[in-house]
């Protein structure tokens, strides 16, 4: 357990974060394999789910910035067409 209550907070804060079936399992998985006679802390409980949790962390990025590029190239698309609409016509 921590120290003081702003190390408790910051743990508290952090495992906050995670999903609940991985908090859950967590536990659940500390429960049944903790060895020591304390609390495990909140990097003690992340390595328990710490590929899962680096998995959905990695596929959210990636959707993140799949939606960046669509918003942009909608952008650019505006703009092309606006550009499109001042600029003068090609005399051939």
């Amino acid at each position: 357990m921590p120290e003081n209550s702003f190390a408790l907070d910051l743990d508290v804060e952090l495992m906050g974060e995670w999903p609940r079936d991985l908090f859950r399992e967590a536990i659940k998985m500390a429960w049944m394999d903790w060895p020591y006679r304390r609390l495990p802390d909140a990097q003690a409980l992340r390595s328990y789910i710490r590929q899962d949790l680096n998995e959905r962390t990695g596929k959210l990025k990636r959707l993140e910035l799949l939606a960046k590029k669509l918003e942009f190239r909608r952008k650019l698309a505006e703009k092309t067409e606006e550009m499109r609409r001042f600029s003068r016509p090609v005399i051939r």
